[in-house]
């Protein structure tokens, strides 16, 4: 073979994890890539074209290749920081073997071929997992799901020992293609499982909080109003915080605060404590809300706002009136971004809880139009237990109105 070992990065993203690294590269930084995933703080000079590429610092790292001769390594780094045919062409030529089948799923990943190349057991461990890994992906563009499924495996299977990071890596992206195609299932638990404990040796935080939130998913899908696998979500979407920030995962932070509200939200109340969570809850989804902007992202912003104001009117409080009011504030921010014509089942959920909250409020009058209305929109959507119980709690208004003039009590619960 020309290159020391045709050993690309992989791991990390491209067109760093294009790169080989110099045969001079000492194992231990060499182990540090490949075994854990993570790039040193400090590296050899020869290795600074990597570093500057792994920054983003396309144009450096060219720089920093520029007076590094003309090694079969060097002019292999050149073309893939600045891809041209005539480069592949000279590069083909002066390879045969492993170092060609490099080159030419180099080529395949940069657009400059339209075929991967077929492996060879001679194929060494990482090469051979890298060469799988690209196999996979053009397998699902051609929608071959299971074949790719089976590319991801064998790519785990080959960079196990030399690459546990990329191994580890891969045998997420299969477990997320296996939750795709048969959904949440105890299976698919089990397989999130394997693939934490695969990260579990490696410095890739995020992938790792990614698992994490992914399996708090799958929980809670598979949950209904269990506590014990809401216990088990509520576990893993704190995992997931725990690495997750507003700061430098905004979106991933966001859906985590949003779902480990929830998950507390649908545990029952049994225990006089079981109060508390719905407090945590309510603090939950407001820092989910926090993130998201209302006018570049209105759907996630409707869709935390809505979940905010329903946990406030069932959050403990010493004056429940001020977290009544603030949801049915919510409930109309809510309805000033959803469209009753383009979406009429969200905006009647919306109308019929700000029309709850009201009634909880003793505002009869203006929760008995919201009420009517969300009702008619629920039974022209063919929601007709929604609708049922939206009769359910204007009976209880008009009984209440009958009685009293000027009622306090609140209908029962019918938030939809």
């Amino acid at each position: 073979m020309l290159f020391d070992a045709p050993q690309p990065l992989g791991i990390v993203p491209p067109p760093a994890g294009y790169l080989v690294l110099p045969p001079t590269t000492p194992d231990p930084l060499r182990q540090s890539v490949l075994q854990e995933g993570v790039w040193p703080a400090e590296v050899p000079e020869e290795c600074h074209f990597v570093e500057q590429a792994h920054a983003g610092k396309v144009d450096a790292a060219r720089q920093a290749l520029k007076d590094a001769g003309s090694a079969l390594w060097v002019r292999y780094n050149r073309f893939v920081l600045a891809p041209d045919a005539d480069t592949l062409a000279a590069l083909r030529a002066a390879t045969d073997g492993a170092d060609r089948r490099l080159v030419d799923t180099v080529a395949y990943l940069l657009h400059l071929d339209e075929t991967v190349p077929e492996p060879s057991a001679d194929d060494p461990p990482t090469l051979a997992a890298f060469l799988a890994a690209t196999r996979a992906g053009a397998l699902l563009e051609d929608g071959r799901g299971d074949d790719a499924l089976d590319a991801y495996d064998a790519a785990v299977d080959a960079a196990s020992e030399e690459a546990p990071a990329f191994a580890a890596r891969h045998q997420l992206t299969a477990a997320e293609l296996r939750l795709q195609r048969d959904g949440p299932s105890p299976h698919a638990i089990a397989e999130f499982k394997a693939a934490l404990d695969a990260l579990d040796t490696t410095a890739l935080d995020a992938v790792r909080a990614e698992a994490w939130l992914q399996l708090g998913m799958i929980y809670h899908d598979l949950a209904g109003d269990r506590r014990g696998p809401l216990q088990e979500a509520v576990r893993c979407y704190q995992e997931a915080l725990g690495v997750f920030s507003r700061d430098t995962h905004p979106e991933a932070f966001a859906l985590a605060q949003n779902n480990l509200g929830l998950a507390y939200l649908a545990m029952p109340l049994v225990k006089a404590d079981d109060q508390l969570r719905i407090a945590v809850a309510v603090q939950a989804l407001r820092e989910a809300r926090s993130v998201y902007d209302r006018e570049t992202q209105p759907d996630a912003w409707a869709s935390t706002t809505m979940n905010l104001a329903n946990a406030l009117q069932r959050a403990p409080s010493s004056t429940p009136e001020d977290h009544l009011w603030q949801a049915v504030h919510l409930y109309e921010d809510v309805l000033d971004v959803r469209d009753p014509e383009q979406n009429p089942s969200a905006y009647a959920r919306a109308l019929a809880n700000q029309g709850t909250a009201l009634a909880h409020l003793g505002a009869f009058s203006e929760a008995v139009p919201r009420l009517t209305e969300a009702q008619a929109l629920f039974r022209a959507q063919g929601h007709a237990d929604a609708a049922d119980a939206l009769q359910d709690t204007l009976d209880d208004i008009r009984t209440r109105q009958s009685d009293d003039p000027s009622p306090h009590g609140a209908p029962r619960e019918t938030t939809v």
